[in-house]
């Protein structure tokens, strides 16, 4: 067995799991409530019970007083960034505790927050590895989170995470303050979409310029979910013998799957496509991380919403690390 395959055999028996609690990415504050409502559903048990051995971090919180926006000169133009201050000295803690993680030897799984931890989860694991790992990412949302500094229009920044990661871009995210910790890590071609549905114009040419490879819902529907996520890792692993990071947002599922997160677009995907896709990620043999992200009770209608929404997050959750939908008690050996 190739000595990388070896160690990740025995890393992928180990979970290390921490809290991205943050809502400063993007205007609903009950996502920050996420991580926790997530341990509270039994998952950390629940993987206990597949045969991991899971140690949690605890969260890593924001330290914001209320909102803020600032004006930020990006390329002569001015542009209204909401947080950015918060986002980047939160997203540097959490790129040194993922990192942290992955140095002792475990699987990581970050709880969201918002899809802003995104920029610190997929940073502090892919800087854990040497350069010729050559990680890759896939993405899974509604959304493809590809704005750029410069392109967006709400200044949201849980909707920019990939255009700080890929090399091509970054540029236009530069000098930002308090982001002196982060480096660009990924090329476009190790980087695959699976469920988008709601891209703005700018991200749709930014997608067609970098030629990513992106499985929207129309995919989806035309070739079944199985095949879309063996066709999408095939593209970024070829041999799977690269390190797997998944950043999967609950808004890629339909809204009557996951009410309760706060950019919701109908015609996504069911929990049973969503179990088959992290199973699929999980067959690989290659996962190394994991973020659940965008769940918030608070905009949950009822109490069944929300806990139809936490459960699905679960859920997904336990596909990554290999709980079959036959109910198989042992993961570590399927």
């Amino acid at each position: 067995m190739h000595e990388r395959h070896k160690n990740a055999e025995e890393n992928r028996k180990r979970i290390g799991i921490v809290g991205g609690s943050i809502c400063a990415g993007q205007v609903h504050k009950g996502v920050k409530q996420a991580p926790d409502l997530i341990r509270k559903s039994g998952v950390i048990e629940s993987l206990q019970e597949l045969g991991y051995d899971v140690k949690d971090y605890g969260n890593i919180t924001e330290q914001r007083e209320g909102e803020k926006t600032q004006m930020s000169q990006i390329h002569g133009h001015e542009r209204i960034l909401r947080n950015p201050d918060e986002v980047a000295i939160f997203n540097g803690k959490l790129s040194a505790k993922v990192k942290q993680i992955k140095d002792d030897k475990r699987v990581v799984c970050v709880l969201g927050g918002d899809h802003s931890v995104g920029i610190g989860s997929i940073h502090g694991h892919m800087t854990s590895y040497g350069e010729k790992e050559d990680p890759c990412v896939l993405w899974v949302d509604a959304h493809a989170d590809i704005n750029t500094i410069k392109s967006s229009e709400s200044g949201s920044m849980h909707g920019m995470p990939m255009s700080f990661h890929i090399k091509e871009i970054y540029e236009e995210n530069k000098n930002l303050k308090h982001m002196e910790w982060f480096k660009p890590t990924l090329t476009s071609k190790n980087v695959a979409y699976i469920g988008l549905r709601d891209v703005d114009p700018e991200e749709k040419e930014m997608l067609d310029k970098l030629n990513i490879s992106v499985f929207s819902m129309r995919e989806i529907d035309d070739l079944g979910i199985k095949e879309v996520a063996r066709q999408a890792l095939k593209i970024i692993n070829p041999q799977f013998s690269r390190p797997l990071h998944v950043s999967f947002d609950v808004d890629v599922l339909d809204p009557s799957e996951a009410p309760a997160t706060g950019t919701p677009v109908p015609g996504g995907l069911t929990i049973r496509e969503a179990a088959v896709l992290m199973e699929e990620c999980f067959f690989t043999g290659c996962l190394e991380g994991l973020d659940v992200v965008e769940v918030n009770t608070e905009l949950a209608r009822n109490e069944g919403e929300a806990s139809k929404t936490v459960d699905a997050a679960k859920r997904i959750v336990l596909a990554a690390f290999g709980k079959t939908r036959v109910g198989s008690s042992d993961a570590l050996n399927l």
